[in-house]
């Protein structure tokens, strides 16, 4: 009985001799030890996602080199943290520049270690993507000449026994080492745009569905908690995509005169720029309150 080898070593015996191409070896490496090098989750990772979606990846040494630079990340926490206090010493104009693009800009690139992640990230990923490229391409050169000049090799390689073998031990290959050289390296995956699209449609019909009710509940709970008593709202509505945002009914009670209120509003309405707000910045360009009252007492105790 012939068992396969382990998916780790197939994955990486595919990419030596699979028709994948040295750019998107160099752009997988890249992006996922970049991925892994940055600490947390945050507006820089959500790009990221993005990208792997629209360009054609290859997803397996994505992950694998996601793991190896977020180990690293761990491993090499106090360097990071080093590397970001030369960041912000240093290059503030670029964490400026990052700040200003939507998405990336929601990145709390105050912190050091995030900071020297953006920076460590691309380089270590970038070197490591190179070498990588470079040994595949080696091996790929040296695999075209066994097959050019030894003609027991050819006639070898191409049994369909072997074939068969080596597609059971490692995986799909291509029909000769020549058409490692000779295939077109795709850039752009047609379905990631597609598949990006439907992810954000969803998401953005996801969250004007269950937003208001969600947020209202949130809202209040957290406002209950810093005032020590009952805070009352009786509806909470967000515009994802315009940025406006309203609340009605506002009730706060008044933790040392549980029957009183200390504020008491009918209708708060605002519109924020949604491009501050996709930079993680709230600027409110018109806000609206109506029937604001002090010291008002309360249906029931708070």
């Amino acid at each position: 009985m012939i068992l396969p080898m382990p998916k780790f070593i197939r994955r990486w015996l595919a990419i030596l001799r699979g028709g994948v191409s040295p750019v998107i070896i160099f752009i997988s490496t890249l992006l996922g030890f970049t991925f892994g090098l940055v600490p947390g989750f945050s507006g820089l990772h959500v790009a990221i996602i993005v990208l792997v979606l629209i360009l054609n990846v290859h997803i397996g040494l994505f992950l694998m080199t996601f793991a190896a630079g977020k180990g690293l990340c761990f491993a090499a926490a106090p360097v990071l943290y080093h590397i970001g206090v030369g960041v912000h010493d240093y290059l503030a104009p670029l964490l400026r520049l990052l700040a200003a693009v939507p998405v990336i800009g929601i990145t709390d690139l105050s912190r050091y270690a995030v900071a020297g992640g953006i920076v460590a990230g691309p380089i270590v990923g970038g070197l490591a993507g190179f070498l990588l490229a470079l040994l595949v391409i080696q091996f790929r050169k040296q695999l075209l000449r066994l097959e050019e000049n030894s003609e027991r090799f050819r006639q070898w390689y191409s049994k369909t026994w072997v074939r068969i073998l080596d597609r059971i031990l490692i995986g799909r290959r291509t029909k000769d080492a020549k058409s490692l050289f000779t295939s077109k390296a795709t850039i752009l995956r047609k379905a990631g745009i597609v598949l990006a699209i439907i992810v954000l449609g969803l998401c953005v019909l996801l969250v004007t569905a269950i937003k208001d009710d969600k947020a209202r509940d949130y809202a209040v709970a957290k406002l209950t908690w810093v005032n020590g008593a009952e805070v009352n709202l009786d509806a909470l509505s967000l515009g994802i995509l315009s940025g406006s945002a309203s609340a009605k009914g506002i009730q706060v009670t008044d933790a040392r005169q549980p029957a009183n209120n200390q504020v008491a509003i009918d209708e708060i309405s605002a519109d924020a720029s949604v491009y501050n707000l996709l930079l993680g910045r709230v600027v409110v360009d018109k806000m609206v309150v109506s029937n604001m009252q002090f010291n008002q007492p309360r249906p029931s105790p708070g």
